[in-house]
């Protein structure tokens, strides 16, 4: 069992081995507060792609946390951009495309669908993670139940998402 006990800005942690290590932890002000939400709270923006194939509806967790996507001052930027999709039966959530520098990974929260990448197609369900690096192709395609997932993106400035199927 883990013991703790609060000793200034050091937080002692007891091992289950009995030996104690400290962890030590930042005063905030007041106006520096972890900032926190409920996701339940967020509105779920819609996007339609110009051929109606491609349909996304987005809650925007980063920006909610106080993301400035444009901004290029990292602090408000944010290292990742953190997002909660959700890609109705049958419709892609995008094109087939590629980043120049950004990251993509995936969890798959309910639902079902396929990815496409450069290897070929996978099929995706609950429970699934997967990662695009930078210059690796995707699209990701629900199934008749639909897709809602996680999406976290390193968002480097400078991307240029490269579309590598007209729309």
């Amino acid at each position: 069992m883990l013991a703790s006990a609060v000793k200034g800005c050091q937080l002692l942690h007891g091992g289950s081995d009995g030996r104690r290590f400290a962890a030590t932890s930042a005063v905030r002000r007041e106006s520096e507060r972890m900032q926190k939400i409920n996701t339940n709270d967020l509105p779920e923006e819609t996007w339609t792609g110009p051929d109606g194939r491609s349909v996304i509806a987005g809650k925007e967790v980063s920006e909610a946390l106080g993301r400035l996507p444009k901004s290029t001052d990292p602090i408000e930027r944010h290292p990742f951009d953190v997002e909660i999709q959700r890609v109705p039966g049958g419709a892609q959530a995008t094109h087939f495309h590629a980043h120049s520098l950004q990251w993509e990974f995936y969890h798959v929260l309910s639902g079902s669908g396929i990815v496409r990448h450069d290897s070929g197609t996978d099929p995706i369900v609950a429970g699934d993670a997967f990662l695009f690096k930078p210059g690796e192709s995707h699209q990701i395609t629900a199934g008749h139940d639909g897709l809602v997932m996680y999406v976290v993106a390193d968002n480097p400035v400078g991307d240029k998402g490269t579309l590598l199927e007209p729309t």
